[in-house]
């Protein structure tokens, strides 16, 4: 079943490791971006708590998400900087960023491949989706590497992991794979 977004944006960050874990996700996804990338679109950005994290980094972040109560969020954090729309149909001008990240997003859809070609259009030369994979770690998931790089029809140029600090839960904290693509 999956979970009511809009419902759980209040306690969302609070629940899934905070502002480490956005900053440990935001330090992966900035060391895959291209050199001089300047603008990211940060597509399920949720409450932008990662989008900000990048802005931070002196890049110019457009949040999109499909949930309200989380770009509620999101807009406190980012100002002007947010859209509410699906992955699928991006309002932005083709090969308008230079990158486009989808964080804790991929294992959500039942098919992938619509959200990457969409990324693919809005990239421009020389740009990069970059996108956490096998969160689930099942072979059959929509954000399997394997089948990410397929349905991307971009080469893997780079790969990182991070640790997704509190979210343990009494287990050991999850290591997050993320793949550059280009």
């Amino acid at each position: 079943m999956m979970l009511d977004y809009d419902a759980e944006a209040d306690t969302y960050d609070a629940t899934r490791g905070g502002l480490p874990r956005a900053q440990a996700a935001a330090s992966a996804v900035a060391a895959l971006l291209p050199p001089a990338a300047q603008r990211v679109a940060d597509v399920g950005a949720g409450t932008g708590i990662v989008s900000a994290e990048l802005a931070r980094r002196g890049l110019d972040v457009v949040c999109v998400d499909q949930s309200a109560g989380m770009l509620r969020h999101a807009v406190a954090r980012l100002p002007g900087s947010c859209l509410r729309a699906g992955g699928d149909r991006l309002p932005l001008r083709t090969a308008s960023v230079d990158a486009v990240t989808f964080v804790w997003l991929l294992h959500l859809v039942p098919d992938a491949g619509p959200l990457l070609a969409e990324a693919r259009r809005v990239v421009n030369p020389g740009g990069r989706i970059v996108t956490t994979v096998d969160k689930r770690g099942l072979g059959r998931a929509t954000d399997a590497y394997d089948l990410v790089v397929a349905q991307s029809g971009l080469a893997p140029v780079a790969e990182t992991t991070f640790v997704g600090m509190g979210q343990g839960c009494g287990d050991p904290d999850p290591v997050y794979r993320v793949v550059a693509l280009g």
